[in-house]
């Protein structure tokens, strides 16, 4: 006879459920999500924004970090892009 243990959520997945609950909660016309990484080897950046807007409607957008980046520079690519889009919009 086996026994099923219900263990609760990993707190990552309780954290990130509590935070989407408290977006939606909050008067915002969009919601950006940013993300840079590399090949790995610290070459072949990218940088990319997602746009999910109240009316449903979404987004998406790419673009080169340079050849040879880490990921930080990367994300800060991606995050300079997500500021000058919210500033045009």
């Amino acid at each position: 006879m086996h026994k099923r243990i219900l263990l609760p959520n990993p707190p990552q997945t309780r954290n990130r459920r509590r935070t989407e609950e408290k977006i939606k909660e909050l008067e915002v016309e969009a919601i950006l999500y940013t993300d840079g990484s590399t090949s790995g080897k610290q070459e072949r950046g990218g940088a990319g924004l997602y746009v999910q807007r109240r009316d449903g409607t979404e987004e998406k957008m790419f673009w080169p970090a340079g050849r040879y980046c880490a990921s930080y520079g990367a994300e800060c690519v991606a995050f300079l892009r997500a500021l000058e889009w919210a500033e045009e919009n």
